[in-house]
């Protein structure tokens, strides 16, 4: 049985660590959790609809520490992801869960390294501010 959630080697050596040297958009060890970080990046994977497969993989947060509503949205984006191939039969599979979940992180560590690259902090949180005002706005402008 998988007993911890991976990252790609390269990320832990260079993303994490940069966010954790800059204290980037406030994900920092000392702020955070590496699961809500996780997470952070698997998000950015969802909202850019893209799963990366991981090539070396690196543990990086143990099973027993994700929380129950963490867990509870990667069961329910596994879900998701089965019905649009018809394996429901693999509900409860965390094996599948954990690799769905990785590769949407996968996806988002890529572009948080390109952010990091491009951007200062401040402008990417404004930039994600934005975004998010956009979206409210699609979302319940018409209201």
């Amino acid at each position: 049985m998988i007993d911890r959630i991976s990252i790609e080697k390269r990320f832990k050596e260079d993303v994490v660590a940069k966010i954790d040297e800059r204290k980037f958009l406030g994900l920092d060890n000392e702020t955070v959790q590496h699961s809500e970080m996780f997470m952070f990046a698997a998000a950015i994977g969802i909202h850019k609809g893209i799963r990366t497969p991981l090539n070396a993989k690196l543990g990086f947060i143990q099973a027993t520490a994700i929380r129950p509503e963490q867990m509870s949205a990667i069961f329910s984006l596994m879900v998701e992801e089965m019905r649009k191939v018809n394996t429901e039969e693999k509900i409860s599979d965390i094996e599948t869960a954990f690799n769905i979940i990785q590769e949407y992180a996968n996806t988002g560590f890529i572009e948080m390294s390109k952010w990091m690259k491009e951007t200062k902090d401040n402008d990417k949180i404004w930039d994600l501010i934005n975004e998010m005002d956009d979206m409210y706005e699609e979302y319940f402008g018409d209201e």
